[in-house]
C-alpha cells in the first residue's frame, strides 16, 4: 500500500465518529462495512483509511496465510454516488500508472448496482466471494425457535434449560478476564488462526463500550460457558462474537436466544457474519435458516489507464 502518497493512516477509536458519518450515507448492511470490523481486524488485514474525492476509502492487505496472500485491496468507497465515481476513477488511474490493477473486496450486489448507475461497471471484472458472505436471519428465529425447520434448535434449547442452572449477565470490566480465558479455550480448539482471532476478540472486549457494543456472558453454576457481543445498525444487528462451550448441549442456542430476548429488540434482522470457508461453521449458520446471504464480490479493474 502506498501510505505516503495516498495519505493513509491507521484507524483509532477517535476516528469512530468521523467514519460513522460515511457509513450513515450509504447504510450498507454488510458486516464488513462497520467501524468495529475495520478497527478490530486491522492488525490482521493492515487496514488504513483515507478520504479520496470526498469518499472514505478503507485499504487493506490479505494475510500471508490467505488463499491469495498479501493482496492489496480497497473496500468500496463510501460517499455520494458521483463522489464514489470520481474516487474509483482516481484509484483506477493511480494503480494503473503503477502497472497494477485496483482490487475492490467485499463488494455487495447493491454496490454493483451503484456501479451500473454511475456508468463504470464495465471497467471491472467481478468474481463471487462465497466464503465471505453474511448470514442474515430473522430475529424471531433466535427468540421464538418456532417451526419445523428450527425444531432441532428448539430441542437443544429445551435440554439446556431443563438440565443446567444457567444465567446470562452483562459483560462488565471486571468480567473481561474471565471472558478472555473462556474464549481462548474455545478458539484454540476450533480456529484456523487462533492467535489472530483471539487478538480480535480481546480488542472487541476491551473497547466494547466505546465501539457501541452490547455484550453478555452465559454462566452455568457460575462458570463462564459462552460470550456474545453485538452491534445495532438500524433494523439490523451484527453479531461480532458468539462463542459457547460445546460440552454443554444447547449452550450456543441458549446464548443467542437469551441475548436477543434482552438486547436489540428494535432489530428485525440478525447478521451472523461469514463462515470463513469453514464447513462446520457453514453448517451451523445455515442451521439458523437465514432469510438470505448478503453477497460479496471481488472486483478487479481492467487493464486500462483512463484520461484524467
Amino acid at each position: 500500500m502506498e501510505e505516503h502518497c495516498l495519505g493513509l493512516k491507521p484507524l483509532t477509536l477517535a476516528d469512530r465518529e468521523h467514519i460513522e458519518k460515511y457509513l450513515n450515507i450509504n447504510k450498507y448492511i454488510n458486516s464488513e462495512y462497520s467501524f468495529t470490523t475495520w478497527y478490530a481486524w486491522q492488525g490482521l488485514y493492515s487496514h488504513r483509511q483515507a478520504v479520496i474525492e470526498n469518499c472514505l476509502c478503507i485499504f487493506g492487505k490479505t494475510p500471508s496465510n490467505a488463499p491469495t496472500p498479501n493482496l492489496g485491496f480497497v473496500n468500496f468507497p463510501l460517499g455520494e454516488k458521483e463522489d464514489v465515481k470520481r474516487a474509483l476513477l482516481y484509484l483506477i488511474n493511480y494503480f494503473g500508472k503503477k502497472g497494477k490493477r485496483l482490487v475492490l473486496m467485499s463488494v455487495s450486489d447493491l454496490m454493483l448496482e451503484t456501479l451500473e448507475e454511475i456508468g463504470i461497471a464495465d471497467l471491472f471484472e467481478a468474481e463471487r466471494e462465497r466464503d465471505r458472505e453474511d448470514y442474515v436471519c430473522a430475529r424471531e428465529n433466535f427468540t421464538l425457535l418456532a417451526g419445523k425447520k428450527l425444531h432441532g434448535k428448539r430441542n437443544h434449547y429445551n435440554y439446556f434449560a431443563d438440565t443446567y442452572n444457567a444465567e446470562l449477565i452483562p459483560i462488565t470490566d471486571d468480567l473481561v478476564p474471565e471472558c478472555q480465558a473462556m474464549l481462548a479455550d474455545v478458539i484454540e480448539d476450533r480456529s484456523r488462526t487462533p492467535d489472530s482471532e483471539l487478538n480480535v476478540t480481546c480488542v472487541i472486549l476491551k473497547d466494547r463500550d466505546v465501539l457501541g457494543l452490547k455484550g453478555s456472558m452465559l454462566l452455568v453454576d457460575g462458570k463462564p460457558i459462552g460470550v456474545i457481543l453485538g452491534e445495532g445498525r438500524g433494523e439490523n444487528c451484527i453479531i461480532h462474537i458468539a462463542k459457547a462451550d460445546v460440552a454443554y448441549r444447547g449452550a450456543s442456542v441458549a446464548l443467542f436466544k437469551l441475548f436477543l430476548e434482552q438486547n436489540f429488540t428494535e432489530c428485525k434482522h440478525i447478521n451472523l457474519m461469514d463462515d470463513m470457508g469453514i464447513e462446520g461453521l457453514r453448517r451451523a449458520k445455515m442451521g439458523w435458516r437465514p432469510e438470505y446471504l448478503a453477497e460479496y464480490n471481488i472486483l478487479t479493474s481492467k487493464a486500462v489507464i483512463l484520461n484524467s
